[in-house]
């Protein structure tokens, strides 16, 4: 049982008679007395007829002095933390890949949208408990399939292979261009490689001549 407060009645009297407190001299009315809690209460708590009511503060106790842990005994799963509110608890999923009041359910990222699999480059987004992974295409990788295999470059929002670093990808008509990813050639060449001859020239020996 909680143990009642010591009663402290206060009353504003202007004068004083045999049987109470009057607001004035000539007795035309008596004051009410005025029970309060002492000590008061504290973090909100009002006084009641000589109680503290704590009802409306995340406090209990005889002054409502004692903090209440609403996340005592609260077990929010697959990694979510418990946050303590008033008189109530939520449970904070972020990050965790699940959501609900304990965070027990898990989210399916590629049908919300929300897996970050680079679109271009992914063949599949496959959800798994508490997260997601991503299936590459050929020449794609990285785990949101956002960056190109050794061999290939990004060109054009695609991922195609890297002339520039073949071994005379150029056939010696031209130089690489690796901002393009193909060749400047030399005049009577063309093609990404300048392996093809322009028109006006025919391809003869090895070398494109103007005919």
């Amino acid at each position: 049982m909680r143990s009642r407060l010591l009663l402290v009645f206060v009353a504003v009297c202007s004068s004083w008679s045999v049987g109470g407190c009057f607001v004035d001299a000539a007795g035309l009315a008596p004051l009410d007395s005025t029970l309060l809690c002492s000590p008061a209460c504290s973090n909100g708590g009002t006084c009641v007829d000589g109680v503290c009511d704590c009802s409306a503060t995340d406090y209990e106790g005889d002054l409502c002095e004692v903090l209440i842990d609403d996340c005592d005994g609260i077990a929010c799963e697959n990694g979510g933390f418990c946050v303590d509110g008033r008189r109530s608890y939520s449970c904070d999923c972020d990050g965790s890949g699940y959501e609900g009041d304990l965070c027990q359910t898990d989210i399916d990222e590629c049908t919300e949208g929300t897996a970050t699999c680079d679109p271009k480059g992914t063949a599949t987004c496959v959800n798994s408990p508490g997260g997601f992974s991503c299936d590459c295409k050929p020449r794609y990788t990285g785990d949101d399939c956002d960056e190109c295999e050794d061999g290939y470059i990004r060109h054009d929002g695609e991922c195609d292979v890297d002339v520039c670093r073949r071994s005379y990808p150029c056939n010696s008509h031209g130089i690489c261009n690796p901002a393009k990813n193909a060749c400047d050639c030399d005049e009577g060449y063309t093609a990404t490689r300048c392996d093809a001859c322009e028109d006006g020239y025919r391809w003869s020996g090895g070398y494109c001549v103007q005919y």
